[in-house]
Parts: C-alpha cells; sequence; structure tokens
C-alpha cells in the first residue's frame, strides 16, 4: 500500500514558507536569498531522509550526510549576515567540513558518523556562541524584527545540537541493533528540528532591510568627541538629540550599524550605554521612540491604528502590537479611547 512518510510532509511545509517568503518580499538583498537557499535545502534534506528511512533508499545516505553538514554550515554563515555586512575573507573554510565528508565517503566511511556529529555540533555551538551575545549582536537585522531574529537564531543552534546528539544514537543502534529504533527518532526528532530551523530561516530572513546595507561613512565631526569617550550619558546624550533633531527611528528599515554609523559611534558602545543607561537592547529603546509617535498620532489626528504603525516605523501589526502593549501596558485602540481630547 502506498503512504506518504512524516519528512515529506514536514518537506511540505518547509516549502509552504518558502513560498510564502518569497511571495511575501519584494526586493531580495543577497542575505535574505542566502535564507531562501536554507530553506529549501532543509526541504531537500527532508524529502533525502523520506527517501532513506520511509522506502529504505540506502543509497542516498552520502547525500543526506553531505547536505546535512553543508546546512549546518550554511546556516553559520546566514547568521553572520546579520552580524556584519562584509563577508570574511575565510568564509571559504566553512565548505571544508563538506568536503571532508565526500572525502570520507570515498575513503574512509567509518569515519563519517563522527564527522557529520562534530561538524553539526561545532555550528550548533557557534551559532549558541553568536546568540548568547543578545539581539544587539545581529547588527544588521531591523530594529523592530530583531529580538524575533535572535530568538530565530536560538531556535536554529539547539536543534543542530539536538540533531548531532541524535545522529550519535543513530550510529550506535545501527551498530548493535541494526536500526530498529532509528527511524522513530528520526521521526520524533531530526524532522522536529527541521521544522524549528526552517521556521527560524524564515523569521530571521524577515528581519532583513529591503536594500543592501550602505558602505562604511566617515563618522560626522559632531559626534567625535562623543566616540572617543568611554561616558555612556554622553553616548546617550549624543543619541538623544540625533533621535529628536533627525528621527532616523521613524525608517522601517533602521538597524544598530545604520544608527552607530549616523552617531558617529561604535555600535559595541551604542549598545553598551543603552543597555547600562536604559536598562533595555537597542531594539526596545528604538521601538519606545516609535510608540511615543504613535501615541502622538493615535491622540493627536484621525489616523488609523495601521497608518498609526507604519507612520512611526513599524512594518508588521503583531510586532507593533507587542511593543505598545510592553510600553503602555494597552492595546492602541484602548489607549486612543483613554487619551484622546
Amino acid at each position: 500500500m502506498f503512504f506518504v512518510p512524516l519528512p515529506f510532509v514536514v518537506a511540505l511545509v518547509l516549502v509552504f514558507l518558502l513560498a510564502q517568503m518569497t511571495w511575501r518580499q519584494g526586493a531580495v538583498v543577497l542575505a535574505n536569498r542566502r535564507f531562501r537557499l536554507l530553506l529549501g535545502g532543509y526541504a531537500l534534506l527532508s524529502m533525502l531522509i523520506g527517501l532513506r528511512w520511509g522506502y529504505g533508499v540506502q543509497t542516498l545516505m552520502p547525500l543526506q550526510a553531505t547536505l546535512a553538514v553543508a546546512l549546518a554550515a550554511w546556516a553559520w554563515c546566514c547568521y553572520q549576515s546579520l552580524v556584519t555586512a562584509t563577508p570574511s575573507r575565510w568564509q571559504w573554510l566553512h565548505s571544508l567540513p563538506t568536503v571532508l565528508v565526500v572525502l570520507l565517503f570515498v575513503g574512509w566511511p567509518q569515519g563519517v558518523d563522527a564527522a557529520v556529529v562534530l561538524a553539526c555540533g561545532g555550528y550548533g555551538l557557534a551559532l549558541l556562541w553568536l546568540a548568547r551575545r543578545g539581539p544587539d549582536a545581529l547588527g544588521l537585522a531591523r530594529l523592530d524584527e530583531a529580538l524575533l531574529a535572535h530568538r530565530a537564531l536560538w531556535a536554529t543552534a539547539l536543534p543542530l545540537l539536538l540533531s548531532a546528539l541524535a545522529d550519535v544514537f543513530i550510529a550506535w543502534d545501527m551498530r548493535h541493533h541494526a536500526g530498529s529504533h532509528s527511524a522513530a527518532l528520526v521521526g520524533a526528532g531530526q524532522l522536529l528540528a527541521l521544522l524549528l530551523c526552517g521556521y527560524a530561516a524564515s523569521v530571521a530572513a524577515e528581519s532583513l532591510p529591503d536594500q543592501e546595507p550602505e558602505a562604511d561613512s566617515p563618522a560626522p565631526l559632531a559626534a567625535e568627541s562623543a566616540e572617543s569617550t568611554e561616558d555612556e550619558q554622553r553616548t546617550m546624550a549624543v543619541l538623544h538629540t540625533l533621535l529628536q533633531d533627525h528621527p532616523l527611528y521613524l525608517e522601517p528599515d533602521l538597524n544598530l550599524l545604520r544608527l552607530a554609523r549616523k552617531s558617529g559611534i561604535p555600535a559595541r558602545k551604542v549598545s553598551a550605554a543603552i543597555n547600562k543607561v536604559e536598562r533595555k537592547n537597542v531594539s526596545q529603546y528604538i521601538n519606545a521612540w516609535r510608540v511615543q509617535q504613535a501615541c502622538r498620532l493615535l491622540r493627536d489626528t484621525d489616523q488609523t491604528v495601521s497608518d498609526a504603525m507604519l507612520a512611526s516605523g513599524f512594518q508588521t501589526k503583531s510586532n507593533f502590537q507587542r511593543e505598545f502593549r510592553r510600553i503602555t501596558g494597552s492595546t492602541p485602540l484602548l489607549w486612543r479611547q483613554a487619551n484622546r481630547p
């Protein structure tokens, strides 16, 4: 009797996420194309898993293992594109684990399992290290989406580590029990990990600006004194003046690196000053300015909530509602009813 293995269902969900991502976004920056490729790779890997475990096509095992390692390395490169717009000249080194797995299949197949575990576990730890630096580490993510992008980073790092542990168990089970428990683990563990990683990739791609990041430009002379000092209060004064005189927070694509470039202060100092003085991350700080603007529009104009949201720098209703409730303790409609003159 013909049946559809669960991995094929997972692949279909991932393809749907990919189609949804493609349909929502117009101009696509290079980093966004990377996330699309990552999501498509997850869908292909899920299909290979279905063919192997659902229909017993063992000849696909080398391709499956190679693709799993390549996707782990590619996931790291994708999230690095949220950190810096300039790829490292050593980025090509991330292709070496994939090449190593191919060579092991040719010369020493017994070492493939260990290579896959080390690669997936290593990239999982690297992503975990990046996630522990907080949302401000993702300097190219739009500030209204930085928190979600940071959660997506966690949702990729942890499944990679769990996938490495699952590979250890599968290798042990294949050697000692002829794989009698492996199919269940693949269904319960690895497919869930693929779903999480795929959804995380679609969320992280949403945080990217619609245009390529600007090239670095010289710092304004007025801000150079603030750049040379370590006084957080001076840094906050520069930021406050900048945001009052030039309301950058109204720009939907604003991110930490652009804010630092406009203020003439290194991104690291901007983040540290906001964290220490305001007790917030950069995303929360900028969104507070945006919510203030939204409150002014809701109180003093007849704009709809959606128009006020867009005019305040937010792009998605979910983020606007979340940040508005966090800051005011109310929904936009209720706040307007209580504060209209």
